[in-house]
């Protein structure tokens, strides 16, 4: 499957039979994006910026400064999947000692089963305790760091208590803010 994602650089290595590197022109359309050269032979980085299909089409130097369109091969531009919310390793759900809880400084968003390089960063999200009765304090951070009093909080958590981290929101360098999975933690 030929597939570029949005956000990452995106390696891909375009050739042609019987031309060196240097007789060989990629082209990027059907996209807002660019193809550049890696500066080694034939190895280029495509970056894009939206969904749909892009073509890369290739030209070749037949003779000095005459080029023929060698042909065009098409890809399909997806969204990166949603990075992962994980708090003292816990992703999704699990559970955490009371010690455990008290050491926790922050949120981290991390890719799972994906190829590219792409660093993500929680920048804001909600933490929810139970108080009791199935009753929940709700506190707000606006940075991938526990507040005091979310610290405060998860230093008085007890046994089968419920803490839940959700409306957490990440980004990229090259991705817009978006609502990621939050975790759902059970005190043991």
């Amino acid at each position: 499957m030929n597939v570029f994602y949005i956000g990452p650089d995106n390696p891909v290595t375009v050739s042609v039979s019987g031309f060196s590197g240097k007789q060989v022109k990629p082209s990027l359309s059907g996209v807002r994006g660019s193809i550049r050269s890696t500066g080694k032979p034939s190895k280029y980085i495509v970056t894009v910026q939206n969904q749909g299909k892009c073509y890369i089409s290739v030209q070749a130097e037949i003779s000095p400064g005459k080029w023929k369109n060698m042909g065009k091969k098409e890809f399909r531009v997806k969204r990166t999947p949603p990075p992962v919310a994980s708090f003292m390793k816990v992703e999704g759900e699990g559970s955490l000692t009371p010690g455990k809880l008290k050491v926790g400084q922050g949120l981290m968003a991390k890719m799972v089963n994906f190829d590219f390089e792409l660093k993500f960063k929680v920048t804001s999200f909600d933490l929810s305790v139970d108080v009791g009765g199935g009753v929940y304090q709700t506190i707000s951070s606006k940075s991938n760091r526990l507040t005091p009093k979310m610290k405060q909080y998860l230093k008085r958590a007890k046994k089968g208590q419920r803490i839940i981290f959700e409306n957490v929101k990440a980004r990229s360098p090259t991705t817009p803010i978006e609502k990621i999975p939050g975790i759902n933690i059970k005190v043991k």
